[in-house]
């Protein structure tokens, strides 16, 4: 990852969190719209499948807006490694269940931090709103038996955070 591309992603990783840490506020439209088209034009620039993907759909442009964002079909992580770092930095990767096909997605992850402040913030508000604490009944294997599971290792946290 060259310095520039890390100063990108830390200003990014930084303005995300903002983001998420505030949706309670309520952000006004264009400025989280802004912040995604950013988020994909870094996608675009670093995520070599991704950005692949982006000139076939958007030959000889750049994005400009949210509606110009070509989303990526899920079978994309089914077949390609779609991350914009190398495997040696990835600190977890989370596949899908391959019920609907013999080749599992995954989504690979060099920071677990968005992904945590995202599911808490998302259960304190819509699970949990009145209570700080309470006593859960997980019926789901343990994480440690499913450690590809994003399910998993998100009930885990919920064990953490909330019992």
């Amino acid at each position: 990852m060259t310095p520039e591309q890390a100063q990108q992603r830390a200003s990014l990783h930084a303005r995300i969190e903002s983001a998420i840490t505030s949706l309670a506020d309520q952000p006004a439209p264009d400025q989280r719209d802004a912040l995604l088209v950013e988020v994909a034009r870094y996608q675009a620039a670093f995520c070599v499948p991704y950005g692949r993907f982006v000139s076939q759909r958007l030959p000889g442009r750049l994005i400009a807006s949210l509606d110009d964002v070509p989303a990526l079909p899920t079978d994309g992580f089914r077949f390609a490694r779609i991350a914009s770092r190398d495997a040696r930095d990835d600190v977890r990767t989370f596949e899908s269940s391959g019920t609907t096909n013999d080749a599992r997605s995954r989504h690979s992850f060099a920071d677990l931090s968005l992904y945590d402040l995202a599911a808490r913030l998302a259960a304190r508000h819509a699970l949990f709103p009145d209570l700080e604490c309470m006593r859960l009944i997980l019926l789901v294997p343990p994480e440690s038996e499913l450690v590809q599971w994003s399910l998993s290792y998100m009930l885990a946290r919920f064990l953490t955070w909330f019992w």
